[in-house]
């Protein structure tokens, strides 16, 4: 996988490990629009890495950007598009374009 990079964080290389694939995350977004995942495969990836799984939970910004980076990289390795994940990349490009505060309720990215 390709470093990662965030503006507000160190570039990372991540290594994904034998048998974890980016759909086992399980990324959904809840009724009360709130983002949930599978947090094992994250803790296999950031063991495989030598990437403290806690520095990566630490923030919201932080696990954003860990899953993105590995979402950028699942596509480029010919991985499907996975709807929820684009609703949020497109739901942190506004946010990112028009300021902070929109949150879009679930499936209507």
């Amino acid at each position: 996988m390709d470093p990662i990079e965030h503006p507000r964080m160190h570039v990372v290389e991540v290594k994904i490990p034998e048998g974890v694939a980016f759909a086992d995350l399980r990324v959904a977004r809840d009724a009360d629009g709130h983002v949930s995942f599978a947090v094992d495969p994250l803790q296999r990836v950031c063991e495989a890495s030598g990437i403290d799984l806690d520095t990566v939970m630490a923030s919201e910004d932080s696990a954003v950007a860990f899953i993105f980076g590995w979402y950028r990289a699942h596509l480029a390795c010919g991985g499907a598009p996975d709807p929820t994940v684009e609703d949020l990349r497109a739901e942190v490009e506004a946010e990112d374009r028009y300021g902070g505060g929109i949150s879009y309720p679930p499936g209507s990215g």
